[in-house]
């Protein structure tokens, strides 16, 4: 028979992260082979322009995550090209991703894609570009040297998309382009030019067969509907109706579950919401603005999150008099005795390990 709504939401979630896991260690081997010099590209036509402008959707969510703005300009017609598009994908969303995690809140990245004959080049030119602080002059030309980090760049552990500087220019060298970068006061512009039709890239650089092109042009479609499918169904929880319950809607406990992970959120409100009111946050920042609108019974908070972290986030509830009561409980991987008494000298109410077990997360709730 079939499965429980919430058993089907819950296989959902894992098989859509088990699809990105997949995917990231795909391109991890890709990346690796380039380095070591012996990829083979698997080259086959497909259109950049619908390949682009799902990419922008699927990225525009972390845009807003981020406070900034992400919008393509496209042409109107197909733009066909012959590229790896797992290789070409990764090439793309270290771009994107490196331009919203270099401009601060507010900023806007744009990507634009003109087909040849538009301009005067009869290459295909694709350009990301942001009104960011820009980089500075001395290390722009060094962007594209291994091992090379600007004058006090920090990592933030959030570069998980790709490949690096050096390894754009590797493979869009491989594809017969070239990568360019101008950067000033108002803003950085990354230029890839590709080159049209195959007749330049090598027999052996082609994709084995029709199939094999198609399979891998169908990869970003099939990704981009994915993720769509996963934000449409979160903006639905957000909104919709409890199981009935006993209890009208508001006798019902209040929580506030802030989690960065959509998928965690999800999970956690299907344990929680037949018996309490839920809503949810994805920082504490966020959450600091829900809570000053209505005072939650409790808060289940993940502890590594961006903008403001759970640490944050109770320092902050229990300076104010005015939410210095409310139970605060931690999400998190670091368990150890240090981080829980560092935690609870913080202010948490008690902590709890993940992964986690339904019954221990209810019991801890209650």
């Amino acid at each position: 028979g079939a499965l429980p709504e919430p058993v089907l939401e819950q296989l959902g979630g894992a098989h859509r992260n088990a699809q990105r896991l997949l995917r990231l260690v795909e391109r991890l081997l890709e990346v690796a082979r380039v380095e070591a010099g012996v990829q083979t590209l698997h080259c086959a036509e497909i259109d950049l322009r619908a390949a682009l402008a799902e990419l922008v959707e699927q990225l525009r969510p972390l845009a807003e995550q981020r406070g900034s703005t992400l919008q393509a300009v496209l042409p109107d017609q197909p733009v066909p090209a012959w590229v790896d598009l797992l290789l070409m994908e990764s090439v793309l969303l270290n771009l994107i991703v490196n331009a919203l995690r270099h401009t601060p809140s507010g900023s806007e990245v744009v990507v634009e894609l003109d087909a040849p004959g538009r301009t005067a080049d009869s290459d295909i030119q694709l350009r990301v570009r942001d009104n960011g602080p820009g980089i500075p002059a001395d290390a722009l030309p060094h962007l594209f040297e291994r091992f090379f980090r600007a004058r006090g760049e920090q990592s933030t552990g959030a570069d998980g998309f790709g490949l690096g500087l050096p390894l754009v220019r590797e493979v869009i060298e491989r594809h017969g382009g070239r990568v360019d970068v101008e950067s000033s006061s108002l803003g950085s512009c990354f230029q890839v030019a590709l080159r049209t039709g195959r007749a330049h890239l090598p027999e052996q650089d082609i994709a084995s067969s029709p199939l094999v092109g198609r399979r891998q042009a169908s990869r970003l479609s099939a990704l981009a509907t994915r993720e769509d499918e996963a934000w449409q169904e979160d903006g639905r929880d957000a909104g919709h109706d409890p199981s009935p319950v006993e209890l009208h809607e508001d006798e019902r406990k209040r929580i506030l579950i802030v989690d960065d992970n959509v998928e965690l959120r999800r999970l956690l409100r299907s344990y929680l919401d037949a018996e309490f009111s839920i809503a949810e946050a994805e920082h504490g920042a966020a959450a600091l603005d829900q809570v000053r609108t209505s005072l939650p019974d409790l808060i289940i908070s993940d502890l590594m999150m961006p903008v403001m972290d759970g640490h944050q986030l109770c320092q902050a509830l229990r300076a104010d008099p005015e939410t210095d009561f409310i139970p605060l409980l931690i999400l998190t991987a670091k368990a150890g005795l240090e981080h829980r008494i560092d935690g609870l000298d913080r202010g948490a109410d008690a902590y709890l390990a993940k992964p986690f077990d339904r019954r221990e997360l209810l019991a801890t709730v209650h």
